[in-house]
């Protein structure tokens, strides 16, 4: 007839000698212990993971909403740019219907002499597009 195990575990450990039953004890309770720690860590660590996920997560919308800002700041800018091109012209148009026909007399004359066509902007405050005309006029001659 087989005993039941419960019945040989205990035959077996009545057998065991004080300190061996004491190893047995200390063995097991220090399995607990480590166990019960990495558990811990394993928690702690998993905290740890969650928390710099939402900390990414939070920085991740920050950058995106920066990246927007800058994109609607750049568009912004280029209107900017388009306008001040704009008034440019404009100044520019007004600048050329104020100036009396003597104006281009002396720049005419100035290219008549010789001078080119930087020289008729830095001198006679002309446009580029005006030098350029007036050079190729007297290159016509």
């Amino acid at each position: 007839m087989q005993e039941a195990p419960q019945a040989m575990l205990v035959a077996w450990f009545s057998q065991l000698d004080d300190l061996t039953v004491l190893g047995i004890l200390m063995s097991v309770a220090g399995a607990a212990i480590l166990l019960y720690l990495w558990q811990g860590r394993r928690s702690k660590a998993e905290h740890i993971e969650q928390a710099l996920r939402e900390e990414i997560g939070g920085l991740q919308r920050k950058i995106d909403d920066q990246a927007s800002a800058l994109s609607v700041l750049g568009e912004r800018v280029l209107a900017l740019e388009e306008y001040l091109e704009l008034v440019g012209h404009r100044q520019q148009q007004i600048e050329s219907e104020k100036r009396d026909p003597r104006f281009y007399q002396q720049a005419i004359r100035m290219a008549d002499q010789g001078l080119d066509v930087q020289a008729l902007i830095e001198r006679c405050g002309v446009s580029r597009s005006e030098a350029e005309l007036i050079a190729a006029m007297r290159s016509a001659r």
